[in-house]
């Protein structure tokens, strides 16, 4: 059960470390772009195990242009909800969980979502050619 908070948890970093990029930008609704870029984080993981399963069975069907609009549709909207609608995950909510961190925990942190997001578009990047 643990488990499951922290990887939740990395997602939640993730979007206030893309907010904070959007909003030092002069985007007008940096919600909406962290929660889409997010979601897009999120859906090269998804395509990035449908190019997997594809490459091991030797048929090509599961990565569609199709899939690819419905699956980041689903979670575009799922992460909008989540961030945007609930104020248990709002930006400010997160910082404030954050500012009962250690600095060596918050460096951790730090650490994880680089390692996540350059692995993802490595892997991702290298399953599509």
């Amino acid at each position: 059960m643990r488990k499951s908070k922290k990887s939740l948890f990395l997602f939640d970093l993730l979007y206030a470390s893309i907010f904070r990029i959007y909003s030092n930008t002069s985007e007008q609704s940096p919600e909406f772009a962290s929660s889409s870029t997010l979601s897009a984080f999120q859906a090269m993981n998804i395509f990035s195990i449908m190019i997997i399963l594809e490459k091991m069975s030797g048929q090509f069907y599961l990565f569609t242009k199709t899939n690819v609009v419905i699956v980041y549709a689903i979670l575009s909207v799922i992460n909008f909800i989540k961030y945007v609608q609930k104020d248990k995950y709002s930006f400010d909510n997160i910082n404030s969980r954050l500012n009962h961190k250690t600095p060596l925990q918050i460096y951790k942190y730090k650490l994880m979502q680089i390692v996540y997001s350059v692995s993802t578009l490595i892997l991702f990047i290298y399953l599509l050619y």
